[in-house]
């Protein structure tokens, strides 16, 4: 019994030493406060009104008491400390288990954090299909910019959306970025680089000249630039990554040397070259005519160039050159060209030589022809000169037994029937209508006599064409010669085939044409409709145009169909007239 009011006399005697502690720690804080307030000038204690006292005293009695269990009580540390941790706690159990991406995580540059993972797919899918574009360099240079489908990239955006989502908190404090999920089309990327092979391609210059205030220089050779399409691709297909993030692509390429670096050795045969009075002389086979065209010292000087065994022309030389002649060429029911090709061989030959004259063929284009009344595909190879044969395998799917007024035919280039190249000084006409032969050279007639065409069922075709093979004896035959025996053969003496009737079979120049009977074609005579469709000329004279003609020897074949195209067929015909046969 005593104990217990021992216990209770104590906790008494200790709460009163606690009121007494704290009226001094009031009274202590009061005369900090009142003693501060005194040093104020402009503000006195009894300035302030007493609920404000009142209200200040409290605030301060509850600093006080605070102040007093931190520095007295650690238990009262730890429940601060505990509070506080339990918010912080509570706060990232909430962004760990939430459904959305955790704060500061982006991808390529794009923020995704607090996105759900269809939020972030979308705006993923929008931005990189519409927004995000790569820029495309070459040598530090910016020269185009696509989107990341033209390059063959493909993104991922669900799959992106959820690396995201499983990076958590790693976004904290200072943000974290996250790999894109890409695929790369390897067939899309190599086709894209493919389309930017000719824009990114700088041949080799080769070693070569110009012209330079009044004279020759030598410009050494430059190497090439070429767009190496498979690294460059594989490029694409092994760091997509960082081609998204950084926006950009470098084009890899490769180089070639030129053959010659140096020019200077053949400076001197340039300047001869170029200062010499060159004429370029464009020859037509048909109308047996020349054009001269005229050229530059500055054009010359760029045509050269420093061949492994001497002076030649640059491949590429010519073509400002030709585009220019071209274009005057261009015109007309017969458009005619120049072959880049032919007038590079045909300058490179007169280099060689050292000739200042050089002679280019000109060439003629396909063609158009529109259907007129009464025309047939036979009547149309004889009036434009193109056996029928030809005309039809340009027209696979015309119907030739239903033509229609205005129906537009092809017409193939007139360069079929005259494949070689053409000898200008030699001109055989032959008229159909007259039965009579004429060979120029130079300008002068050289032989003249009547000769024997081809029966009304298989005639000779009227058109220009060129002897394309010269035979001394060559053998035929028809089937008209077959019988229960089988097919005999005839015999053509001095023969020059000068156009195809159906593959393996042409016709041209004979003389005699020895039978299997053993007798002579129509009697050896002459000036008849005798022959399959070839031109036959009584044996002593054919033998002297066979001797005479070489091969690529123009002819010209008239009719009252095709009337005649060179001067020279029109003097022949003046010629046949005089002689007052016909």
């Amino acid at each position: 019994m005593d104990t217990n009011n021992e216990k209770r006399d104590n906790r008494k005697r200790k709460a009163r030493e606690r009121q007494a502690k704290r009226r001094e720690r009031r009274a202590a804080m009061a005369s900090s406060v009142n003693d501060g307030l005194s040093k104020l000038s402009h503000l006195k204690p009894e300035g302030i009104p007493k609920p404000v006292q009142r209200g200040f005293s409290v605030a301060l009695n509850v600093a006080q008491d605070i102040f007093w269990h931190l520095r007295h009580r650690t238990s009262f540390w730890k429940i601060i400390v505990g509070i506080v941790g339990a918010i912080v706690l509570l706060f990232f159990l909430s962004l760990f288990f939430s459904a959305n991406i955790g704060p500061n995580i982006s991808t390529m540059g794009l923020g995704l954090g607090g996105m759900s993972v269809e939020a972030a797919t979308a705006q993923l899918e929008n931005t990189f299909n519409n927004e995000m574009r790569v820029n495309i360099r070459l040598h530090g240079r910016q020269v185009g910019s696509v989107t990341a489908s033209e390059l063959g990239i493909h993104l991922d955006a669900q799959a992106t959306a959820q690396v995201a989502k499983d990076a958590g908190l790693s976004g904290l404090p200072f943000g974290h970025q996250v790999e894109p999920v890409l695929e790369v089309d390897y067939g899309t990327a190599q086709n894209y680089m493919l389309s930017l092979v000719n824009e990114v391609f700088i041949p080799p210059y080769e070693a070569g000249y110009e012209w330079r205030e009044g004279d020759v220089v030598a410009v050494p050779g430059r190497a090439s630039r070429e767009l190496d399409v498979v690294l460059t691709v594989q490029r694409i297909v092994d760091d997509a990554i960082n081609i998204m993030v950084q926006g950009q692509l470098d084009l890899l390429t490769t180089t070639t040397q030129p053959r010659m670096i140096d020019s200077t050795p053949y400076l001197e045969e340039a300047r001869a070259f170029v200062n010499s009075d060159l004429t370029i002389i464009g020859y037509d086979p048909f109308t047996d005519e020349e054009q001269q065209w005229q050229t530059t010292r500055e054009e010359m000087a760029r045509w050269l160039v420093a061949g492994v065994n001497g002076l030649t022309v640059r491949e590429d030389g010519l073509e400002r050159f030709v585009e220019g002649v071209n274009t005057l060429l261009n015109d007309g029911d017969n458009p005619r060209y120049l072959n880049e090709e032919l007038a590079r061989a045909a300058l490179v030959q007169a280099i060689d030589a050292g000739e200042t004259t050089v002679q280019v063929r000109i060439n003629y284009l396909p063609s158009v022809h529109t259907i007129v009344r009464g025309e047939t595909g036979f009547s149309i190879g004889r009036s434009t000169g193109l056996p029928f044969r030809l005309i039809s395998d340009a027209n696979p799917s015309v119907d030739w037994n239903q033509l229609i007024v205005g129906q537009e035919i092809n017409l193939p280039s007139r360069d079929t029937v005259v494949p070689l190249d053409p000898i200008s000084d030699k001109r055989i006409v032959v008229d159909l209508d007259r039965f009579y032969l004429v060979a120029y050279e130079n300008g002068e007639i050289v032989f003249d006599w009547a000769i024997s065409i081809g029966m009304r069922d298989a005639p000779t075709s009227p058109g220009i064409y060129q002897i394309l093979e010269k035979v001394d004896v060559a053998y035929g035959s028809s089937f008209n010669l077959c019988s229960d025996s089988g097919c005999g053969q005839w015999q053509m003496d001095y023969f020059m085939g000068i156009y195809e009737v159906a593959p393996g079979l042409t016709n041209g120049f004979h003389g005699a044409v020895l039978l299997p009977n053993g007798g002579y074609l129509d009697g050896g005579s002459s000036q008849v409709r005798s022959t399959f469709g070839c031109v036959m000329s009584d044996n002593e004279v054919a033998v002297q145009l066979f001797e005479w003609a070489d091969v690529g020897t123009m002819v010209e074949i008239l009719s009252d169909e095709f009337a005649p195209e060179s001067e020279l067929a029109r003097q022949a015909v003046e010629f046949m007239d005089a002689q007052n046969q016909f």
